[in-house]
């Protein structure tokens, strides 16, 4: 490989993600990159290698714990390799209710992705007759067979999420009003947490947070984790969820 002409943010950045995000493997399978990185620094300048040799004890990235990739790697391999040849899988799944099925079925995955912590498969689920994202952990079985298949052009990833809080689109699109108090107020609106909010601040201090997201299985449960800080203007079956899942969390302890 030739020299590498890169700036030092270019390469800070290149570091950040070859070396502290998949030389620890914090999201895993990712860890050949910071092979890769390695082969990289090799081949830079002298000088922007000496001064990410400065840097090195002074940038770090952690993230959140994400599903350990033993016991999955094999999947992941499978999956990836399913969609590089277009060749269709055979897989048994346990659902996330703890259901388990000794029924195979037939998915073709259109794409691998990583979020909230794990690793998922999408595509088209041929029992469910639609697309469906499949966590890797819960595989039970996995073959690629010699069944052909396409994946649609009018597929995205993006397009399939929709407007998802996280990654669980729901059939119904709501627009979310939320009030938090000022305790709150400057960390919920110095974060990003969906392409669509908007913030308006009152001479209080709160804050109006509101977006328009498709489903509130997700959002509910972040929702929660607020605790007392957050208050649901709207939707009403969004407040009306939040309150039966905090009545049953003060009936939990009431029982002591």
């Amino acid at each position: 490989m030739p020299p590498v002409d890169l700036t030092l943010d270019e390469a800070l950045a290149m570091v950040a993600l070859g070396e502290h995000v998949g030389g620890q493997e914090q999201i895993p399978f990712t860890k050949p990159a910071n092979r890769a990185m390695a082969k990289i620094r090799s081949r830079l300048p002298d000088r922007i290698r000496h001064e990410l040799e400065g840097m090195d004890n002074h940038v770090a990235i952690k993230l959140a714990a994400s599903i350990s990739p033993h016991g999955i790697s094999d999947v992941y391999e499978m999956a990836r390799s399913a969609i590089l040849s277009r060749r269709t899988l055979r897989c048994r799944y346990d659902s996330a209710s703890g259901t388990k099925s000794d029924e195979s079925f037939f998915f073709r995955p259109y794409a691998l992705f990583f979020q909230q912590r794990a690793w998922y498969v999408v595509g088209h689920h041929q029992s469910r007759k639609a697309i469906r994202s499949l966590k890797l952990n819960r595989f039970t079985d996995i073959e690629v067979t010699d069944i052909p298949y396409e994946v649609p052009r009018s597929f995205s990833l993006k397009k399939h999420l929709g407007n998802a809080w996280r990654m669980i689109r729901g059939a119904k699109s709501y627009d979310i009003e939320l009030r938090f108090d000022v305790e709150f107020s400057e960390t919920i609106a110095d974060t990003h947490w969906h392409d669509t909010q908007e913030i308006d601040w009152h001479d209080d201090g709160s804050i109006t947070f509101r977006c328009k997201v498709d489903g509130l299985e997700e959002i509910v449960w972040w929702v929660l984790s607020m605790g007392p800080h957050c208050k649901v203007n709207a939707p009403k079956e969004l407040a009306q969820k939040v309150l039966e899942l905090a009545e049953g969390m003060v009936k939990q302890y009431s029982e002591r």
